[in-house]
This record gives structure tokens, C-alpha cells and sequence, in this order.
């Protein structure tokens, strides 16, 4: 009689393919967690990046202007906002100095002549249709603004609407919708201060 001899087989056995799986399952998931961490933070820098640049260019805007209305006499006016002559104007182009700005709120952010940003060239010129910005971009953006006086002593402290001084503060605040709820991405803030012209 001849004896058999068994030949190994060959294959994967039950278990070492739940072992090959599990090894699989977790490389899989370490990742798809660095793969997401990475995309989570390209767009948080993504969103800043458009907030620093919608704040930014509010606040050039702001502070191009004069530090009180030239038909005033008192440079220090206790009430900071614009007149309704102003307010009426397309935009903010009849908006001429600093404390117009003072509770100005924009959804979504537009250029002084009120148009929404990315559609014109700054000079009220259309750009072609392949250079405009898509007009729900911006949607979920608002910039805010603030203009008030400040405690000379201490710039960090706002004073009284009552009460009025050399220094004001420029605050930028901008905000992005999550979902039903507006989140505030930063705020950006500049102290001028006003200089008499020589007599």
C-alpha cells in the first residue's frame, strides 16, 4: 500500500484574512483622517484668507475717508452715522467721512457703488462674464462695521456714545452663514486719531 502524503494547501485560511482585513481597515481610516484633517484646514485657511481680504479692503475704505463731514464745523461729533441724504445714495458713494460707516452691515459684501464684489473692475466697469466672480459666492459672507471713540489713555476702551475725544476706532467684523446661523470668521480693528489743520 502506498501512503498518502498530504500536500499543505495552499490559500488563505479564516483568520488570516480577518487579520489581513483588520490590518487593512485601520491603515484605511489613519488616512482618510489625515486626508480630512488636511481638507479641513485648506478650508479654514481658505475662508480666512476671504474674510482678511473682505475686511481689509472695508477698512482702506474707511480710513481713505475724511475724519468728519466738511459741512461741519465741530470735528468732534458725538453722533456717529451717516445723514439720510447718504444713506439714500446707490452705495456708499455719498458716504464722506469716517463716521458714516458707524453700524454700516452689507449681505453679501458689495464695492462702494453697492454692486456685489467681484463683478465690476473698481471703476464701475462690468468685467466680462468669464472674470465675474459667481454671484452666490458671496452669499453667505456679511461684513459689519463699527466707528466710535476711544478713551485716549486706554485705545482698548470705547467710550459713551455721549462722550467724543481725538481717537476713533474701526472695527471690521466679517461673518460666514453655517446653515441657519452666522458665525464670526475675525474682525479687524484700527485706531486713527484727527490732526486741526494749521491755522
Amino acid at each position: 500500500m502506498h501512503s498518502r502524503t498530504r500536500l499543505p494547501r495552499r490559500g488563505f485560511s479564516l483568520i488570516e484574512a480577518l487579520v489581513c482585513l483588520t490590518v487593512i481597515s485601520i491603515t484605511s481610516a489613519a488616512l482618510l483622517l489625515s486626508v480630512e484633517s488636511t481638507l479641513e484646514a485648506t478650508l479654514d485657511a481658505q475662508e480666512m484668507t476671504i474674510a482678511s481680504g473682505l475686511a481689509d479692503q472695508m477698512l482702506d475704505e474707511v480710513l481713505g475717508q475724511d475724519w468728519v463731514d466738511p459741512s461741519q464745523s465741530d470735528p468732534y461729533p458725538t453722533s456717529l452715522s451717516a445723514s439720510a441724504a447718504e444713506t439714500n445714495g446707490t452705495g456708499r458713494t455719498k458716504y464722506d467721512d469716517t463716521d458714516d460707516y458707524n453700524d454700516y452691515e452689507s449681505t453679501p459684501p458689495t464695492a462702494i457703488d453697492g454692486i456685489a464684489l467681484g463683478q465690476t473692475d473698481g471703476a464701475g466697469r462690468y468685467l466680462p462674464a468669464s472674470f465675474q466672480m459667481s454671484s452666490t459666492f458671496l452669499q453667505r459672507w456679511r461684513c459689519k462695521c463699527e466707528v466710535y471713540y476711544v478713551d485716549e489713555d486706554d485705545l482698548s476702551q470705547e467710550l459713551d456714545d455721549s462722550d467724543s475725544g481725538p481717537y476713533r476706532a474701526v472695527a471690521v467684523s466679517v461673518f460666514h452663514r453655517d446653515g441657519d446661523a452666522w458665525r464670526k470668521v475675525l474682525t479687524r480693528r484700527r485706531v486713527i486719531t484727527y490732526v486741526p489743520p494749521a491755522t
